[in-house]
């Protein structure tokens, strides 16, 4: 298990390449790029990024995902055509950084409620898609998302096997669930997972959410997402280096 940060942290005081910067600086071992606009997410960005400075590992992306992530489960096949041509764009740029991860936000406009295999006729479509680019499809826990509660993510999995999924704390506290119960509809299946600066009130709380992934055996990246973060870098390495230490003291 590895500390990271997420650029989204920075946005929008720094623009995405210049939050990867500071964070390689802060000497984050893993990143979280969070892609903002259309014009990042294409490869010209990404070579752009490449080019600039010395990276760590980046490990996973997302992006804004109001922007074309609920064309994926459009009925019509142009609306998906526009959806799954960002999509691509995303991806293409994701192999020239070196990301495995893509962090899908689930915010779907989809009137099937708990209709799980039509869910999965969708998404089974996107994981393949992205299978092609050697990307992960990680669907996150979203209290406005299609996985808004944690009996969701099982359903979609044994439909789906090739499924995983990304934790998010902030998003389970949103949605009024548990983390245990999301730990246990996602157990053997996480690929990361994101801890707001706000979780609990002390680091045991942190520290007991991350014994119970290791305990579930899970041995991925863990990243600080600050919420408030007023632009004091100082105050950003103080919470990085906190949740460092609680990883290596589990």
């Amino acid at each position: 298990m590895k500390a990271g940060i997420t650029t989204s942290c920075l946005f929008p005081l720094k623009e995405t390449e210049q939050a990867i910067t500071t964070l390689t600086e802060l000497g984050a071992e893993y990143i979280d790029v969070r892609l903002n606009t259309f014009y990042e997410y294409r490869p010209e960005f990404a070579r752009q990024v490449v080019s600039c400075a010395r990276k760590p590992e980046l490990y996973s992306a997302q992006v804004n995902a109001l922007n074309f992530e609920p064309q994926l489960f459009s009925s019509s096949r142009r609306v998906r055509g526009d959806g799954f041509y960002w999509l691509e764009q995303v991806l293409r740029s994701c192999n020239l950084l070196g990301i495995k991860n893509y962090a899908f936000n689930g915010l779907v406009a989809c009137e099937r409620a708990n209709d799980f295999d039509g869910w999965a006729a969708y998404i089974g479509r996107i994981i393949e898609f992205c299978s092609r680019y050697g990307m992960r499809f990680c669907m996150k826990n979203h209290c406005n998302g299609l996985f808004d509660r944690a009996d969701i993510f099982k359903e979609l999995k044994n439909r789906c096997p090739g499924l995983s999924g990304a934790l998010d704390v902030k998003q389970i506290k949103l949605s009024g669930g548990s983390e245990k119960a999301y730990l246990k509809d996602m157990s053997g299946a996480i690929s990361h997972v994101y801890i707001s600066d706000s979780y609990g009130a002390d680091k045991n709380d942190i520290k007991e959410l991350l014994q119970m992934l290791r305990d579930d055996g899970f041995e991925g990246a863990v990243f600080m997402d600050i919420e408030n973060w007023n632009g004091n870098i100082a105050e950003l390495k103080r919470s990085f280096e906190y949740l460092r230490e609680i990883i290596s003291n589990i």
